[in-house]
């Protein structure tokens, strides 16, 4: 039990395989090239692909992950980057995981305080040319920021203000024009954890009132089962890292 989601023993095995199928199926369906890294039954959490670095044209800023359990996973990952052309570069032993990373125009947000140390933010500013602005996560089934902050385009983003100390709440109604909150139900709904492809946005359900929500701002939303994942602490966005 790395955080505070995790029931060991509860996820049913087929229905998970199935979940992610449906899954990598819709993508395939949205014209998404899906390349699958095989996995190593020493590392259950690599399948949490966006946790396992930040990806900025053919570089990779791999991560450092915090936990044990999960630093094997890293040394997969980069033999595929390496394979498949990509420069990887490190932020040494400064706790730092993909899923931190949110960008939004020229800026890259980086949650802090349970899986990226604060020490990232001026090594990951050397490898990048968006502002890197650090945003600190306070609540611990918010571990990384791609549970509690979506953006939608470069203006208008959801968050979840308990998630965030309230100097971070001022930081982001200062830098987001339109920012909107999550309801408690939707961000403990997966709401965040959602995956945008063009107009369409992949979320998990049920998650009735987001869904709403995004009718309104023109777009459509693809609801998915990702029930077996939330129950590790991971949705649709922490299964999927954006090549």
């Amino acid at each position: 039990m790395i955080n505070p989601w995790m029931k060991p023993g509860s996820v049913d095995v087929v229905q998970a395989k199935h979940q992610w199928q449906t899954l990598v199926d819709t993508l395939v369906s949205l014209d998404v090239d899906v390349k699958v890294i095989p996995q190593d039954p020493r590392f259950p959490d690599m399948v949490f692909a966006t946790d396992q670095g930040w990806i900025d044209g053919q570089q990779v800023i791999l991560s450092n992950l915090c936990f044990q359990e999960r630093k094997g996973e890293s040394l997969i990952y980069q033999r595929w980057f390496e394979d498949h052309g990509y420069t990887v570069k490190s932020l040494g032993e400064t706790c730092f995981e993909g899923g931190e990373c949110s960008p939004m125009g020229n800026k890259l947000f980086l949650g802090t305080g349970f899986r990226a140390s604060s020490a990232a933010v001026p090594k990951l500013q050397q490898h990048v040319s968006q502002q890197v602005i650090p945003l600190e996560l306070i609540k611990a089934n918010f571990y990384h920021l791609d549970t509690c902050f979506l953006p939608i385009n470069d203006t208008t983003a959801f968050y979840y203000p308990s998630a965030f100390s309230s100097e971070s709440q001022m930081i982001l109604q200062t830098e987001v024009s339109q920012l909107l909150e999550f309801t408690e139900a939707e961000a403990y709904g997966f709401a965040a954890n959602s995956f945008a492809i063009g107009q369409k946005m992949l979320i998990a359900k049920p998650n009735v009132t987001f869904a709403r929500k995004l009718r309104d701002l023109g777009i459509e939303p693809i609801e998915l089962d990702i029930s077996e994942f939330i129950k590790a602490g991971g949705g649709i966005h922490c299964l999927i890292l954006p090549l």
